[in-house]
């Protein structure tokens, strides 16, 4: 389960990564602000509030610094998170 204020392992970043793909529906790029993304088929209404991007902007990173410090790449936790893991397979054999 996702807390904001809890996100201090690399497991706790990847219930943050499903909360996004999972509860918010989100294609989320850990490089992007969530100030960045809009309603898909509106007028570009913002997806999120100024809270909301506050909030997940701080989350995001920290999500960055415990990646770094634990040599994890985030990329990878986030398209696991997607479901994208066959991909993540692919990229990493060297055989492909």
């Amino acid at each position: 389960m996702y807390n904001p204020n809890e996100i201090t392992t690399i497991e706790q970043v990847k219930a943050f990564f499903t909360h996004l793909v999972t509860v918010r529906s989100l294609n989320f790029n850990p490089d992007e602000s969530f100030d960045q993304y809009v309603e898909i088929g509106g007028e570009g209404k913002a997806t999120f509030t100024d809270e909301e991007v506050k909030v997940y902007d701080e989350c995001m990173e920290r999500c960055w610094n415990i990646c770094t410090e634990q040599d994890v790449c985030i990329y990878e936790l986030s398209m696991s998170a997607h479901g994208w893991d066959e991909l993540i397979e692919k990229e990493n054999d060297p055989k492909a």
